[in-house]
């Protein structure tokens, strides 16, 4: 209760002052409790996060009509499940991770975090078919040029 209490005075201070609230649901933190229960590699956990976001649109879709589902989530996966360098750290080079299986747990954990997506936007859309509100998600992309230095071809390898 305390955590929807900070949010609910967070948004009316913010909508007293025009400024219009536009919340990400999930930024790369994963409750400790669905990590230790196998994270985004198990399926529950899209439950877990559906029940959360149901939670969040109930309590707040009244004053926020922006929303995000996940904040870059190649990142998070890639980093997370591939090269082990971010949260939970699990990676196929045992130098560098204890656990984990750079060439099929990115895959694994995509599938599980757009169906997670989907789901959410599913419900938003039931919750909110005439309130005027938007949801998506938001997806990184890279770019590369040439400023300086003799390797010409060095950012179209980079974007290979």
């Amino acid at each position: 209760q305390r955590g929807i209490d900070f949010y609910s005075t967070l948004f009316d201070a913010l909508l007293e002052r025009n400024i219009q609230p536009f919340v990400t649901l999930y930024h790369w933190d994963l409750p400790s409790s669905l990590e230790m229960e196998g994270g985004w590699l198990n399926p529950n956990t899209i439950d877990a996060y559906l029940e959360y976001a149901d939670v969040v649109f109930r309590y707040f879709g009244s004053r926020v009509n922006l929303w995000l589902t996940f904040n870059e989530p190649n990142t998070f996966i890639r980093q997370g499940y591939s090269e082990g360098n971010h949260a939970p750290g699990r990676c196929s080079d045992r130098s560098r991770c204890a656990e984990g299986d750079s060439f099929t747990e990115p895959y694994l954990v995509a599938h599980n975090v757009l169906r997670a997506h989907a789901r959410a936007v599913s419900l938003f859309r039931e919750l909110s078919e005439t309130d005027g509100g938007a949801i998506g998600i938001t997806l990184n992309g890279e770019w590369a040029e040439q400023t300086e230095g003799p390797d010409s071809t060095a950012p179209q390898r980079y974007m290979e």
